[in-house]
C-alpha cells in the first residue's frame, strides 16, 4: 500500500502542489496548515476520500472543542433522521413547509420532536430542549426546541437560510437540502466503522498498480 501510494502521490504531484483545499471556518489557521497535505492528496484522489479526509479534520481535538462536539452532532444525526423520515412525500411544491427542495425551521423544529417519538427508550431531547434553566425560553409551555434556536444550529454550520423558489413560483424561507446533506455526510462520515489493518488488502498487492479508480474505489 505504501508503494502505491508513493507512486500515485509522484504521479500527481503537481496537481497535489496546485490543490487549494476548503476547510470550515470553524478550522483555524494551524489546523489547516497540518491537515492541508493530507486533504490535497485526498482531494486529488477522490470526492469521496476528501469527504473522509475532511471528516478527520473535524474530529480533531480542537475542532471538536470549537463545534460543540456531541451536542451539535446529535442535531446533525436527528436532522438526517428527519430527511429519511420525510423524504418518501417530498414534492417539488411546497407542503406545509417542506418540499424536496428545503424544510422551514419551523417544520424542521415539528419534525426533530418527533423523529425519534416511536423510540421507547428516547429521551426527548428535542422536545425538552428548553426546559433547562439556562435556556432564554424556560417556560413549561416553551420546552421544545424553537425554529430560532434551528436556524442557529443550523448556521453554526454555516447553513443559512435563505429565500428560494419553486417550480409552481411559491417562494419559502428556509434551509435547502442540497446544503444540509453534505453537511451532515461531511460530519457524521467520523462515525465509519474502524479500520482493522489488513482487513482490506487486494490479493494482487504485489503488483504495480496500472490504472487508479479500483485503488481508490471506496466500498459501501
Amino acid at each position: 500500500m505504501g508503494r502505491k501510494l508513493l507512486r500515485f502521490i509522484s504521479d500527481h504531484e503537481q496537481e497535489i502542489a496546485d490543490c487549494e483545499p476548503l476547510f470550515p471556518d470553524s478550522v483555524d489557521s494551524r489546523d489547516v496548515d497540518k491537515w492541508w497535505p493530507l486533504v490535497a492528496i485526498a482531494h486529488v484522489a477522490s470526492p469521496e476520500l476528501e469527504r473522509r479526509a475532511m471528516g478527520l479534520v473535524l474530529g480533531s481535538s480542537s475542532v471538536s472543542e470549537l463545534t460543540g462536539g456531541d451536542a451539535k452532532k446529535r442535531f446533525l444525526q436527528s436532522v438526517l433522521a428527519v430527511y429519511e423520515s420525510v423524504k418518501p412525500a417530498l414534492s417539488p411544491t411546497k407542503d406545509n413547509g417542506i418540499s424536496s427542495k428545503g424544510i422551514l425551521p419551523t417544520r424542521m423544529a415539528i419534525e426533530l420532536c418527533n423523529v425519534h417519538r416511536h423510540e421507547d427508550d428516547d429521551d426527548r431531547y428535542w422536545e425538552r430542549y428548553n426546559s433547562v434553566k439556562s435556556s432564554n425560553y424556560f417556560k413549561d409551555e416553551d420546552m421544545p426546541i424553537k425554529p430560532a434556536q434551528v436556524t442557529e444550529l443550523f448556521a453554526d454550520f454555516g447553513i443559512i437560510k435563505k429565500t428560494f423558489s419553486h417550480p409552481d413560483g411559491t417562494r419559502m424561507d428556509g434551509h435547502r437540502w442540497d446544503k444540509i446533506l453534505p453537511v451532515c455526510n461531511q460530519y457524521l462520515s467520523l462515525d465509519l466503522p474502524e479500520y482493522v489493518p489488513g482487513e482490506d488488502l487486494a490479493e494482487d498487492h504485489g503488483k504495480h498498480v496500472s490504472t487508479y479508480p479500483h485503488v481508490w474505489e471506496v466500498q459501501p
